[in-house]
């Protein structure tokens, strides 16, 4: 395109000169136009009469026509030869144009490529664009995805460590062993309900306690003689275990227990241990009261007793004898006691009237007057037909004072009793 471009300017300055020349031939053809016009106006003059006429003449118009004629065909030649050089003109003008319109065409190409690249671009910006767009859901999803593992791995974390904190967690636990003789006592102790404990001499068969709903549970336990370790794991309320060792020697020739008997005297309960060889002490208690300690009187007694009074209702006692090498024996029976019976005692003349009420029945009543005792009882069949939940009695007396004792006692075999002075 240089090249082109820089060749103009030449063929200008050629294509000027050729239009000079042309000028002058075009002036020279008008010339000669102009004699050919005024030849035709005198050849018409001949032909339209006097040439006509004269046939002379009419050969010098032949022969001027012929002239004329080829005048006029070197017009012909001269005018196609100007139009030639006129179309070349128009072409050498059409070329500069040719170079205006390269260029416009150029630059119309150039515009197109750039249009071209610009869609190009375009459409390259709009698959850059979608492109982005799918990356952009791409990640969107990656990073959903993501949350949801984190965050399933957070709940996991945290079900872990709401079962693990749960496992670490542990109750106050309190073991307690007391040795008595040949046994031990091994008492557990927790803030919260027990699930169990277990125990086992040495490597001995393992033994299970259930703590049932409570906080405190024992047990008591022979010790085998000669040197034994106890081994005792506690399972708290949160499911952990705890174990506990302990040694214990025990060599003794005595391992014989106490024996214990409860009997009913009266309105009172009568308790006795006895040994083979020689008693400690025992203790008791009512459900859940204070525990009541009775030493031996003697050392080397072989037998302690006592007797209690009984509380109305029914009741659990619970009695514990110990021997000399700390044997020990328990035992709980429950006491249903019946309600003591009710009297009255009324003189009426020389009569001393008594009247026995029992919500069971009255057995039996007993009066002793001045050391002198009397005494009614009730048959069985009486009571068990109800029949004797009122008693009434009467006794004559002699003129003057008296001391009266008065026991009415019920079909349950308690007793109520009653001592006073009446003047008769």
């Amino acid at each position: 395109m240089n090249q082109i471009f820089g060749n103009s300017n030449n063929q200008n300055n050629q294509n000027n000169q050729r239009n000079a020349g042309n000028q002058n031939n075009i002036n020279n053809r008008n010339q000669m136009n102009q004699n050919w016009n005024n030849m035709n106006n005198q050849g018409n003059g001949y032909w339209n009469g006097q040439g006509y006429e004269n046939p002379n003449q009419s050969s010098s118009y032949e022969m001027q026509n012929q002239s004329g004629y080829n005048s006029y065909q070197d017009y012909n030649q001269g005018y196609n030869q100007y139009n030639g050089y006129q179309n070349y003109n128009q072409n050498s003008s059409y070329g500069n144009g040719y170079q205006n319109n390269v260029q416009y065409n150029g630059q119309q190409v150039k515009e197109k490529k750039q249009k071209k690249a610009r869609k190009q671009s375009y459409s390259s910006y709009n698959m850059d664009a979608n492109y982005k767009k799918t990356d952009i859901v791409k990640i969107i999803k990656v990073f959903a995805i993501m949350l949801i593992i984190i965050g399933i791995g957070m709940i996991a974390k945290s079900v872990y460590a709401l079962s693990t904190n749960t496992s670490k967690q542990k109750d106050n636990v309190e073991v307690l062993t007391d040795k008595m003789g040949k046994e031990v006592t091994i008492t557990v102790n927790t803030n919260y309900p027990i699930k169990q404990f277990s125990y086992k001499w040495n490597s001995g068969e393992e033994s299970t306690v259930q703590g049932d709903g409570t906080v405190s549970i024992s047990k008591t336990i022979d010790i085998p003689n000669g040197n034994n370790v106890l081994k005792i794991t506690v399972t708290d309320y949160y499911g952990n275990k705890t174990d506990y060792m302990k040694q214990y020697i025990y060599e003794s020739t005595d391992t014989e227990k106490p024996t214990i008997e409860i009997a009913k005297v009266g309105n009172k309960l009568k308790i006795t241990a006895t040994d083979n060889n020689k008693m400690k002490y025992l203790t008791y208690a009512w459900n859940d009261g204070e525990e009541q300690r009775i030493d031996a009187a003697n050392d080397g007694d072989k037998e302690i007793s006592t007797e209690i009074d009984v509380d109305k209702g029914e009741n659990k006692l619970y009695v514990t004898a110990v021997d000399g090498e700390d044997n020990r024996q328990t035992r709980t029976e429950t006491i249903k006691a019946a309600l003591k019976p009710t009297f009255t005692i009324e003189t009426e003349g020389n009569n001393v009237i008594i009247d026995a009420k029992d919500e069971v029945g009255v057995k039996k009543i007993s009066i002793t007057i001045d050391g002198q005792e009397y005494s009614q009882e009730v048959d069985d069949s009486t009571i068990a037909a109800g029949k004797a939940t009122e008693i009434k009695g009467s006794m004559p007396m002699q003129s003057g004072n008296h001391t009266i004792k008065v026991v009415v006692t019920n079909s349950s075999g308690v007793e109520a009793e009653k001592e006073m002075s009446v003047s008769i």
